[in-house]
């Protein structure tokens, strides 16, 4: 019989133990996965399960936030820019593998009507419209490749068909035009408003001075934010606050809806609302004749009429049925009425105009002559003076078409009159005599300021004029610059052979001496104001500029200029 002792026995059991675990060490410690590419791009959208790794044999693959985190991260869970780590579910792979991720995230498309979309549906007989669809959502949305969605991680696009539900919300995204990547997502909530035609009271009463502004309208939305007025029901644009009623005719309401916080325009109702008007009042006051006057520039209009309550509308029947545009023209003799605007005590007003016709004097009158015009002057005659000066107005005013000299007398003229300016006259028969004509004819007046400057005479005077020299090569020159400082200015040159030098240029074109005559004569043109005649005679000589030779040091010609 053979013996085995214990401690043999144990050695051989320990030796094997080592054995197996040394053969089990690997896929204990060291089987991690493996990842091929350590830069990943993913688009919106994607998870933590598309992350691309190798599980070691006989593991499983998780992902970690950190190198030594215990808790996986849960494989729905969306992506992110940043780092992951690969490791496996018994968390045995001590050296985890770092991967980086990027994540195409494009940005939002934009929608055209803030975060609500509120179409505004009207209702017909009480049925509403049908309601909008996926494809309204897109229409009114900026970007690219636009999709709907019910939720807001969904994968699946709404088809453009689906109608939309009252009170959802949806979500909105775009696609990148170069990955093709879905973009994040806007949340979009729809809430269409109802816009109806407002109510009230189907006739309404006032006085003939009411405007549209006084039609009573009552909301029938919650968000009513106003009301607008047509003449029709179907007509645009509406009609002004201020715009006067007509009995009998019928007006049409609309109601704005206000789409509060909405980043659009309130909804206006398509249905008006229909009032009919009728302007009642106790009796008609007669009043006074409105004169109006006329003249070739004066054209009266309706709104030129006086009405007891300001800007009250006229109408051309006592019945206020035809209202009168405020630029027809008044008639002669015809009855306009109007009302005091009053409603516990509406009175109607009529009003009988008459135009009258008055001469239209025009412009003012402003003359200016010389003393030598006036014709029986004697400063020591106020007789005379008088009728110098009624002579020279009354030819003045003549001079207005359709005036007569029996329209003209002493008490027409105002402001100054004829006795005062012969008094100032008297005093000096030269300076300047303003009055104001006025005629008036019934109501009606009008007037013409004139205003006669009567200049003293003065003696011709021509002065004196030395003779020149020019050179051939000079430019045109004017005759007036060598006149001396005194004579009058208002003469004319002219040449040895009497012919006007005009304007007084003189040219240099031929060499020569040229004698030349300035006359100062009342009888010119120009030369108002001056008694009798005077001239002087000078010569112009033009010589090339080889004569002009150097005679002396202190004394030489030059070409460069004219000598005076």
């Amino acid at each position: 019989m053979q013996n085995f002792t214990l401690g043999r026995k144990g050695k051989a059991f320990s030796i094997f133990a080592f054995i197996l675990l040394i053969g089990n060490l690997p896929s204990m410690y060291g089987q991690c996965p493996t990842v091929t590419d350590e830069e990943q791009s993913f688009c919106y959208l994607s998870t933590v399960a598309e992350l691309e790794a190798t599980a070691a044999s006989g593991t499983t693959l998780r992902w970690y936030r950190t190198a030594t985190s215990s808790t996986p991260i849960p494989e729905n869970e969306l992506l992110q820019d940043g780092i992951y780590f690969a490791g496996n579910q018994s968390r045995t792979c001590t050296e985890r593998v770092r991967l980086e991720v990027f994540v195409d995230e494009f940005e939002a498309p934009e929608a055209q009507f803030g975060n609500i979309f509120a179409p505004c549906i009207f209702p017909d007989d009480d049925i509403p419209n049908e309601d909008a669809t996926v494809q309204d959502l897109i229409n009114n949305t900026n970007g690219n490749n636009v999709e709907v969605f019910a939720e807001e991680f969904g994968e699946n696009a709404l088809a453009p068909s689906d109608p939309l539900q009252s009170g959802n919300s949806y979500f909105i995204g775009q696609r990148n035009p170069e990955s093709n990547c879905r973009s994040i997502r806007i949340a979009i909530r729809y809430e269409p408003l109802t816009a109806p035609a407002p109510t009230g009271e189907a006739v309404q009463t006032f006085c003939p001075t009411a405007t549209v502004a006084d039609l009573l309208v009552e909301a029938t939305s919650e968000f009513s934010q106003g009301f607008r007025i047509y003449a029709t029901s179907t007509s645009f644009p509406a009609l002004a606050s201020n715009t006067p009623l007509v009995n009998g005719e019928t007006y049409y309401a609309s109601q704005i809806v206000n789409r509060e916080g909405r980043n659009a325009p309130p909804c206006e109702s398509t249905d008006r609302f229909e009032i009919e008007v009728d302007l009642a009042f106790e009796s008609i006051n007669e009043n006074d004749p409105q004169v109006f006057c006329v003249d070739n520039e004066t054209t009266p209009t309706i709104a030129d009429l006086e009405a007891r309550t300001g800007n009250s509308p006229f109408f051309a029947d006592a019945e206020f049925t035809e209202l009168l545009e405020s630029s027809a023209l008044l008639i002669d003799d015809e009855d306009y009425f109007t009302a005091n605007g009053e409603d516990d005590n509406c009175i109607a007003e009529r009003f009988v105009v008459d135009l009258q016709e008055t001469l239209d004097l025009g412009d003012d009158i402003n003359e200016t002559i010389c003393i030598t015009e006036l014709e029986n002057i004697d400063p020591q005659n106020p007789q005379g003076s008088l009728v110098t000066l009624t002579q020279r107005f009354a030819e003045l005013l003549l001079r207005i078409e359709g005036l007569e000299l029996e329209d003209i007398s002493f008490n027409n003229f105002t402001n100054s009159s004829l006795l005062e300016l012969v008094e100032q006259f008297e005093e000096s028969p030269t300076g300047t005599f303003s009055t104001t004509f006025t005629l008036t004819d019934g109501e009606c007046s009008s007037s013409v300021n004139i205003s006669l400057t009567i200049l003293p005479a003065t003696p011709a005077d021509a002065g004196d004029i030395t003779d020149q020299e020019l050179c051939l090569s000079e430019d045109t020159i004017n005759l007036f610059d060598f006149l001396s400082l005194d004579p009058d200015d208002r003469g004319i040159f002219t040449d040895e052979d009497g012919d006007e030098i005009v304007d007084g240029d003189f040219t240099p074109s031929t060499t020569g001496s040229f004698e030349i005559r300035y006359t100062v004569d009342s009888a010119n043109e120009g030369t108002a104001c001056i008694t009798g005649s005077n001239f002087t005679d000078f010569n112009v000589t033009v010589i090339n500029e080889s004569e002009a030779v150097v005679e002396d040091i202190a004394d030489f010609d030059t070409c460069t200029q004219a000598s005076t």
